[in-house]
């Protein structure tokens, strides 16, 4: 990708990867990381795995496959969330109410 200012174009041309596939996150999830190392829910795709199980974006996701989600770095997690068919689940807290969730992740399109 070129940005040619003077121009005021973008030049966009094909890499060497550009045929090889690839998957993106088949939860629905967007999340950041807290301060106090737990994930926090900032949107929920409609129609979504995340969105089947109930997640919104006030949950606060504490663990993941029974691991402590500070323990587990963000591309990490978005790496468990590429494989169709796999069962993640996740420690969820809903403003104090702790419950465990199970996603069947897919794909989305």
């Amino acid at each position: 990708m070129t940005f040619d200012y003077g121009r005021k174009r973008l030049i966009l041309r094909p890499g060497s990867s550009l045929s090889e596939p690839f998957e993106c996150d088949m939860s629905g999830l967007d999340v950041s990381r807290r301060e106090d190392g737990r994930l926090a829910i900032n949107r929920v795709v409609r129609a979504s795995a995340a969105e089947e199980a109930g997640l919104g974006p006030q949950d606060i996701i504490e663990d993941v496959m029974g691991r402590p989600a500070g323990d587990i770095g963000l591309f990490e997690f978005r790496e468990m969330m590429k494989t169709e068919g796999n069962k993640v689940t996740l420690g969820v807290d809903r403003m104090g109410k702790k419950r465990t969730v199970t996603l069947t992740l897919r794909r989305q399109i």
